[in-house]
């Protein structure tokens, strides 16, 4: 190995020792928000059942027990909701963030490519075709990266319209007959 390759592979090398630091930068702050959001979501539970029971011990008749439930179901649907929707969020943020990590990678190692096959004209011929080979399976691999994307967040569209409409759903009145 010539001066040349050993400079690219020790550079590689660094570059991946970066990213697995800021792979391992995004999983902590990840946690921590998740960790936040689940606190916050905790509290928001303790206080609506403090204030049901109150509310409960107030009661006078049936109908005031039932609309009390309708409500405590529709806030509880909510709170439910908005903490599905922040923590896919803070998921989706950690994914997106990742693909990218990912990609720029993949780019790096793809400038790399030529530089090494071009260091020795000898076995540049006889290498072309794996370099080639190489550089469709890191398109390829970016292409898919991509499609993960675009479909994690078509996926997040339909997710958020099916419990929007449920939350619409637990919002209407009690109607007795």
């Amino acid at each position: 190995m010539d001066m040349h390759n050993m400079g690219d592979a020790v550079g590689l090398r660094f570059a991946g020792t970066q990213s697995a630091e800021q792979m391992s930068r995004l999983t902590l702050e990840t946690a921590l928000k998740l960790l936040s959001l689940n606190m916050a979501f905790a509290e928001r539970v303790l206080a609506d059942a403090v204030e049901s029971t109150q509310k409960a011990a107030t009661i006078k008749s049936p109908l005031e027990f039932l609309d009390l439930q309708r409500q405590c179901s529709a806030a509880s649907a909510e709170q439910s909701v908005s903490f599905c929707k922040a923590s896919y969020q803070v998921a989706h943020e950690l994914q997106s963030r990742l693909i990218g990590l990912t990609q720029e990678q993949l780019r790096e190692i793809q400038s790399s490519l030529p530089m090494t096959a071009e260091s020795d004209d000898s076995t540049r011929a006889a290498s072309e075709p794996l370099m080639a080979a190489i550089r469709s399976a890191i398109a390829a691999t970016s292409s898919v990266l991509e499609h993960v994307a675009e479909t994690a967040e078509q996926s997040k569209h339909v997710a958020d319209a099916t419990v929007d409409a449920v939350v619409q759903a637990a919002r209407q009145p009690l109607k007795v007959a």
